[in-house]
């Protein structure tokens, strides 16, 4: 799975928006080391930042389906897609 790029009303920024409502970053630390993925280098600054290099990693790393497993296992309630 590949997400789409970010422009309003796709798949990648809706991901985005639901990642940023359901997690802070210290959760966002821990899912990034659940899905192998070192926080500290998707940079820093504000967390919509950091969640677009995290999803924009994701696809380079063909880990969509890891993550998105990963967010269901976390929250289950939130229709991830």
């Amino acid at each position: 799975m590949r997400f789409v790029s970010q422009s309003a009303g796709n798949p990648q920024n809706e991901l985005a928006q639901k990642i940023n409502h359901s997690f802070n970053l210290d959760e966002l630390k821990g899912l990034c080391k659940q899905i192998g993925v070192d926080f500290e280098n998707l940079g820093g600054g504000a967390k919509e930042n950091i969640v677009d290099e995290l999803i924009g990693y994701c696809n380079r790393r063909q880990l969509a389906d890891m993550l998105l497993d990963a967010l269901k296992n976390a929250r289950p309630k939130v229709s991830w897609g």
